[in-house]
């Protein structure tokens, strides 16, 4: 169809009513012709104005039936006494149908659970729609397989925003506003964060905006995301997570103390029952902690079950007193710590973000930059092979991390005939002692030199260098980034490299 002189596209009301799966729409205007798929009402969706409209079509108990992929649409603001309680292998997509929509949830926990949570659901989708709490009652509580939250949701005035297990994750323009405690993510298998505002009660104690929680070989990415209170972090990494996961924060801001969660060892002095069965720790000192967030239990020789990241339950009145979510089993002594990054198995790269320093950690007592890898370099004019270096491709099947020699910082192609490849290579390093003072780094191909960023003057300055190079690949070669002094020997302290690889197609 033609649309008439005057007549814009997004002037045209929804074509979804077309029941066809296979529906085509074309529209002309301005001698453009726009061609594209119509979706059609799904079928299971209820358009709801009240929560007595959802307990007609779900019963009292408000429940996405097991197996069933459901469509609400909020056409009104109302308020929510009762959680949305979603079946096993359920899917719910919730959205308002125009700007302005809110729900008031005045419920008991958290306003989106499972039924059961030892069965998780399939797809949680939410856009387009306000939801208030009243500072007593958290966001989520689910296992799922996918979480989708975007298209200018805002979660307000929740205490906690809860904790989802074992997810997919895609946050993209939401926002918290006047949370007391941030996201717990359990067995994270990969995460997106972007446009994500974390706007803090002005009461609240610090807060961690992401947690993650017993992660595996995860991704998780953070960019263009924004955390506006001084004393949170970004982000707190389990330290008794498996090795191999990829975390990068990037052109993330704000008023956050740092990009990672600080923390202190404190001596444990004793454990007993807390009432329901759970450890009660008692500290040498003050501990600092709050309710919901992480705290890492270590040092126990006979009761080994306590070295866990656990949550903290609660904090009765003592300040040398706090609870966890790890079973009783009887009294001993060792350690906590609130710090996520004591370990080397534990990778991040951080780049631009405004105010803070680019890192990949390797376990820190700062937490702005990375514990350094310290190479000294005994002769001149010879490469130091630098490891534990963080890959960035946009192909990675094309080449693999050499598992025979693990964080040795070799990258072994896998490309079949031979191509010609963009190489960027970067690192932060410092001199720290020794004699000469130009440094720089290099790109090694099976050991030969093949790309140079050339020397600098260094004196005990923290510098970043950064390179790109064209190199040609083919099956088997072997790339590495290394440190090299020009002018004799120094003991350089490398607290950052990275490489990125741009594909020729």
């Amino acid at each position: 169809m033609s649309l008439p002189p005057g007549v814009k596209i997004s002037d045209l009301s929804d074509v979804t009513n077309t029941q066809t799966p296979d529906a085509q729409v074309a529209i002309s205007q301005d001698g453009t012709t726009f061609r594209g798929r119509v979706r059609p009402n799904p079928p299971f969706q209820i358009n709801v104005t009240s929560q007595t409209q959802l307990e007609a079509k779900f019963g009292t108990g408000i429940l996405i039936p097991a197996g069933e992929s459901w469509t609400i649409v909020i056409d009104g603001s109302f308020t929510l006494t009762k959680p949305i309680m979603i079946g096993n292998n359920s899917s719910l997509e919730l959205y308002g149908s125009t700007v302005e929509i809110r729900i008031t949830y005045q419920g008991l926990g958290a306003i989106f659970q499972n039924e059961n949570l030892s069965n998780p659901i399939l797809t949680l989708n939410i856009h387009n729609i306000d939801i208030d709490g009243q500072n007593s009652n958290d966001i989520f509580d689910i296992a799922t397989a996918f979480v989708v939250i975007m298209e200018d949701v805002i979660f307000n005035s929740f205490d906690k925003t809860g904790t989802i297990a074992s997810p997919f994750l895609d946050f993209r323009f939401t926002a918290l506003q006047g949370v007391n405690s941030g996201l717990i993510i359990k067995n994270l298998i990969n995460g997106i964060f972007n446009g994500f505002n974390l706007n803090q009660s002005p009461s609240a104690p610090a807060l961690t905006f992401i947690t993650i929680l017993s992660s595996g070989t995860s991704a998780f990415t953070m960019s263009n995301c924004f955390v506006n209170d001084t004393a949170s972090s970004v982000l707190f990494l389990d330290p008794n997570s498996s090795a191999g996961a990829a975390y990068v924060i990037e052109k993330t801001t704000g008023f956050f103390t740092d990009l990672f969660q600080a923390g202190t060892d404190i001596a444990i002095n004793s454990v007993a029952d807390n009432g329901s069965g759970k450890c009660r720790f008692t500290t040498a000192s003050p501990h600092g902690l709050s309710e919901h967030i992480p705290v890492v239990i270590s040092g126990f020789v006979t009761q080994t079950s306590y070295n866990q990241t656990g949550l903290v339950l609660g904090v009765p009145a003592s300040a040398t007193e706090f609870d966890v979510d790890i079973a009783f089993v009887a009294t001993d002594t060792g350690n906590m710590n609130k710090s996520s990054l004591a370990s080397t198995d534990i990778l991040v790269t951080a780049k631009d973000n405004p105010g803070q320093q680019n890192s990949m950690t390797t376990g820190s007592a700062s937490l702005q930059l990375a514990s350094p890898i310290t190479v000294t370099i005994n002769t001149q004019d010879v490469p130091e092979v630098i490891s534990d270096v963080g890959w960035v491709t946009n192909n990675l099947e094309r080449f693999t991390e050499d598992t025979v020699t693990p964080n040795q910082g070799r990258l072994i192609a896998n490309v079949l005939s031979a191509r010609r490849y963009a190489i960027t290579y970067s690192a932060t390093i410092n001199r720290s002692g020794g004699g000469g003072v130009d440094i720089g780094i290099v790109l090694l191909k099976n050991g030969g030199i093949v790309g140079v960023n050339p020397p600098r003057a260094f004196t005990t300055t923290i510098t970043p260098l950064t390179r790109t190079d064209i190199v040609e690949l083919t099956t088997d070669d072997v790339i590495q980034v290394a440190v090299i002094n020009y002018n004799g020997t120094a003991d350089i302290d490398v607290y950052q490299t990275n490489m990125s690889i741009l594909l020729p197609d």
